[in-house]
């Protein structure tokens, strides 16, 4: 029988030296598998005030600057720091109150007749946040979503507080735009931030009422210092709310 050359001897013993040396590699990192903890996302909620700018035709339009506040919940995407979730808000833009009186039963009784323009917001909300426990946390939001105007007038018997509303106007259009942030962790426990962020947001065409500049008091009715426009509702959007990290809050 023939014997094997040198370099196929050679070759051979190689070979399987690297396995011999394989083997407890591959169970070394076989047991770091089994010793990795399973992926727990972060959970953040946030409140927060915010005021409304309106700019471009919404602003043009008339449409006043706005007030309110609102929440967001996302949801950590797996092991990235890529996060999802829902944010609504509501606005309060511009009101008009008118008062009258009215006898009833014999008795004079005082009313209050007040319409408000409003904005309810309901977006998803797309983020980008590197992971980093320092004072200075700062993210990027993507949302798309809609955005509900709707005008409400409100009798209220100043005597009994017994009210009765109607829906003046209403329509419903689609949202979409970005936002900054940044979180301040000004508190002991890092898992609560003081939340800077602002969004600006634009969308499709909707139907709203806005002060007339036209119309001056007295009013019959208070809905008569507004007009019905129609514009793409453009907002900037400052906010300043409080942040929660759920999944950590009770470790510190």
């Amino acid at each position: 029988m023939r014997k094997p050359l040198p370099i196929t001897r050679f070759l051979v013993q190689i070979i399987g030296l690297a396995i011999l040396v394989s083997l407890p590699v591959v169970d070394i990192n076989a047991q770091e598998e089994e010793t990795v903890p399973a992926f727990s996302p972060y959970l953040y909620l946030n409140a927060n005030l915010q005021a409304g700018l309106p700019f471009q035709l919404f602003k043009t339009n008339g449409q006043h600057e706005s007030y309110g506040g609102g929440g967001l919940f996302l949801v950590q995407l797996g092991p990235r720091p890529l996060y999802a979730g829902l944010e609504g808000a509501m606005h309060r833009f511009d009101s008009e109150a008118v008062n009258f009186e009215e006898v009833i039963n014999g008795f004079v009784e005082q009313f209050e007749q007040t319409t408000k323009n409003n904005a309810l917001l309901a977006h998803f909300v797309l983020r980008i946040q590197p992971w980093d426990n320092s004072l200075f946390r700062p993210y990027l939001d993507g949302l798309f979503g809609t955005k509900y105007f709707f005008t409400r007038t409100t009798i209220e018997n100043l005597e009994t507080e017994d009210t009765q509303s109607n829906l003046e106007q209403e329509d419903w259009a689609l949202s979409y735009g970005v936002a900054l942030g940044l979180q301040l962790g000004f508190f002991r426990n890092e898992a609560v931030t003081i939340d800077l962020r602002c969004s600006v947001l634009t969308g499709n065409n909707s139907t709203f009422l806005a002060r007339d500049p036209n119309a001056s008091p007295p009013y019959f009715a208070p809905v008569e210092a507004f007009w019905e426009r129609n514009a793409p509702a453009a907002m900037l959007i400052p906010q300043i709310g409080v942040t929660v990290d759920l999944s950590t809050v009770d470790y510190y």
